[in-house]
This record gives structure tokens, sequence and C-alpha cells, in this order.
């Protein structure tokens, strides 16, 4: 079991003042805001796509920001993602593979359904590890938790650390804030916030925000016209939880006091590789994250070293000049001082499923400098992308790169050797036959071949 850490609020102090960001040392540490932005596509935020009009927030974020424009995520689904960014491990070590659903419904078969859902063998976050949450009450932080995914769940671990969570599956952000201030206002005003916002407002079946949207029409459902679109709806989306999102940080005043990091669990697929939604894939438009970190005394900058979601909780800690834990696959991004020993970082991506006709199944990428290969089990196909010159991955080069694809896939085998399982936390929960049915409504009601 990682060592929890005996930093208290003053030593979390002492260390801010030390950390990279060489500021004069502040009367508290500043407050932390995660923001997971469910199933953001990297390109539909304005900074990381030149042909978008930009929104305010979204904006305003980068220009005091780190913006890693090569940043990717730990799987294409929701829990294993979130579980990563939570404990800085990849899920083969977290072991939290697949998403509440999937992970109940591989359950027993036989008897009534709303007997089958009464009880539930779930896999959570480890117990012998610490969560960012847990990390962060350790050094006196208040935790604040909202989220509005069914997968992010007190069950799988992610309320760990917070004085507060709420959670209301599928609830608006809007809402969402609204429970985060009252939270806020009723503790110790003068400790410092761990702020954690899981927004599921981009998440289908999509809203139409009429503020955020230029089109008069109501929608192809509707059939009053082919201009607004589906994807439009789903823009409109990101642009209303980014309009939530300023007002909250202005009436925070977080924009220049507090350590805040931008991310998404994953993307979404609008028919770029023949599907659409999150399904079983981990093409680029899934995997591909956005990525803003800022924190008072960082200089904005726009970085092309490879990141990854496993980063992200010691990057944080790093920023805090906190201790950083034994299990632990990611880096602190902020301490890379050569990026070009950095490009070749191998980052790993994966796709677990259970269900389906044919049998459990899984993907695997792996990127090594532009290169990506894919491989899918138990098929054994592989796929090989030069994303140099094929950002989005529409040509296969692995028969054209044979002796490429034989050191990535060889290079791939000892990643997945290196990844050594934490114990696994198995927990019996209630999986309503509600919130069964919200998670069909969702799109999470097992794999695609069903």
């Amino acid at each position: 079991m990682a060592q929890r850490p005996s930093s208290t609020l003053s030593t979390a102090l002492l260390a801010f003042g030390l950390s990279c960001c060489a500021e004069t040392p502040r009367d508290t540490p500043p407050d932390v805001v995660l923001i997971v932005m469910d199933t953001t596509r990297q390109d539909r935020i304005a900074p990381f796509n030149d042909s978008l009009d930009g929104s305010p927030f979204f904006d305003r974020l980068a220009a005091g920001a780190v913006i890693y424009d090569n940043a990717w995520t730990a799987s294409s689904w929701t829990a294993p993602s979130s579980a990563t960014i939570h404990t800085g491990l990849h899920p083969k070590r977290h072991g939290v593979l697949e998403c509440l659903w999937a992970q109940a419904a591989a359950g027993p078969k036989d008897g009534d359904i709303q007997e089958i859902l009464a009880q539930v063998d779930l896999v959570a976050m480890p117990d012998s590890i610490q969560t960012l949450g847990e990390h962060l009450q350790s050094a006196g932080y208040r935790g604040i938790g909202v989220a509005a995914n069914p997968n992010i769940c007190k069950e799988l671990g992610f309320s760990r650390g917070f004085e507060s969570f709420t959670h209301e599956n599928d609830t608006s952000c809007e809402r969402l804030i609204a429970q985060f201030q009252k939270a806020k206002s009723e503790g110790d005003p003068t400790q410092p916030v761990f702020a954690f916002f899981h927004l599921n407002d981009p998440h289908a079946p999509y809203q139409r925000h009429e503020s955020h949207c230029t089109h008069t029409n109501t929608g192809p459902e509707s059939g009053a016209g082919p201009e607004c679109t589906t994807q439009c709806w789903y823009q409109s989306e990101i642009e209303f939880v980014g309009a939530q999102l300023e007002q909250l940080f202005d009436e925070m005043d977080w924009w220049k006091s507090a350590i805040i990091v931008l991310v998404s669990d994953h993307g979404e697929e609008f028919g770029d590789h023949g599907q659409n939604g999150h399904k079983f894939t981990l093409r680029p438009e899934l995997c591909r994250t956005p990525l803003m970190i800022s924190a008072p005394g960082l200089p904005p900058s726009r970085a092309l070293t490879p990141a990854h979601q496993v980063d992200i909780l010691p990057t944080i800690l790093g920023l805090l000049g906190l201790p950083q834990p034994a299990a632990l696959d990611g880096m602190d991004l902020l301490a890379v001082t050569n990026a070009a020993e950095r490009a070749d970082r191998p980052i790993l991506s994966h796709r677990s499923e259970s269900l389906g006709a044919k049998g459990p199944k899984e993907l695997w990428s792996l990127l090594i400098g532009d290169w990506r290969l894919t491989e899918e089990l138990p098929a054994g196909t592989l796929e090989l992308y030069d994303l140099a010159s094929d950002p989005n991955e529409h040509r296969d080069l692995a028969a054209l790169h044979t002796e490429r694809v034989a050191s990535m896939y060889e290079h791939l085998a000892q990643l997945k050797t290196s990844l050594t399982p934490l114990p696994r936390n198995q927990v019996q929960v209630d999986l309503t036959y509600r919130l069964n049915m919200e998670l069909r409504r969702l799109g999470y009601a097992g794999s695609d071949d069903e």
C-alpha cells in the first residue's frame, strides 16, 4: 500500500511557495479546480481548433494556461478514463476496465432482472492507493465534488476524500454548479478547496441551447430544416458549459488564483469512421483530449510533449509540492525540463468489453512519436497510422511498414506485461432498475454488436 503523505496545511503552503511557480508564498494554498467535460472532443474546444469562433471561457482559460495539443485518454469509456484521472494509473492497474452497466450486465444471467440488479459485484478503484481527493484531503483541502455521469459514483470510489460529493445522473451543469456553491458556502471559507466537476452536458442525448446556436430551426429531429445538425446541438452543449463555468470562475475569482485543470474523459464520433457515439474503438476523435493547465505564476504556453490522463494527478501534486505516490504510471508534466527527450514517450490507451455475442474483446493502442499502433484482441489484428500525415487515422500503413509494426508490437507487449494489477477492490452494490434504465438511455447498454 502506498504510504499516505503526512503533509498538513502548513507544509502544503510552504511547498507551494517553493514550487515551480516561484511566487511569493501565499497565506493559504490555492484552490484546485478539476473540470472533466464528459464526451468532449479535443477539436470542439476553440483553443485546439482555429476554425471555431471560440467562446469566452475556453479562450480566457487558454490565455493563461499551458495547452497540451498532444494529450490522450486512457480509454474511450467514462469509468476507466476517470479512474485513471483520479489515480494516476492505467486501467489495467486500477482495475476499472468497464462502465457501470457493463460490469453489472456481465453478472449472473439467471432470474428476474430486478433481482439480478439488486446485488451486483463491481470493481472499484483500489483501496490500496490514494485517490486525488484523498491526497488533497491529507494536505488540508476541503473536497467538494459534483458529477452527473452515472459512472462517477461513490460505489466506484469517486467520492473518496471529499467533504461533499453530489452525484445526480445526467443533471445540467447549471444545477451542479449551484450544488457546488451551496456546499462551499456551508464550510470554512479560509480553507482551500478542491473543486471537482464532472459535467455530462455534452453526452448524448444532446439538448440544443438556443443562445449558443446561430440557427433558428429546432434541429433535424423536428423536420424543421437541415441547417441545425446533431453536431450543432452537441457544440451548443459545450458552449453552454463554458458560459456556466465562466460565471462561476468570475464569482470564485479563480482565473489567476487557482490551479485549474480542464480535460475530457473521452471524445465522441460523428461518422468519422462509420459510427456515432463512443463505441468499441480507440480512434483519435475519441482518444485525443483537450488538456489545459493553469496555475498562479505558471507562464502560458503550448506544449507538443505527449501528455496523458495518468499525468493529471502527479502534475497537480507537483504544483503543490506534495509527495508523489509510489504507485504511479504518470509524470509531472511541468517538471519536464527537456521536451525533446519526452517526444517519443509511449502513450497507451485501452478499451475492454466483456459482453457481446462473440465474447470478450479488447483494444490497445500505442503512440510513439507520430506513429500509432492499434491491436484488437482476440482477433489479433494490427493497424498502423502516421499521425503526422494522417492525424485522423484513415490510411492503415501496417502492410507497408512491417518492421515498424513488429517493433511497436514488441514494445506494446512489454508495456502490457509491466502493468501489474493492484489488488482488486471488489464491492457489492444495489443497482436499481431505474438506474439501469438511465444507463440504457445514455447509451451504456452493453456492447455495440448486441
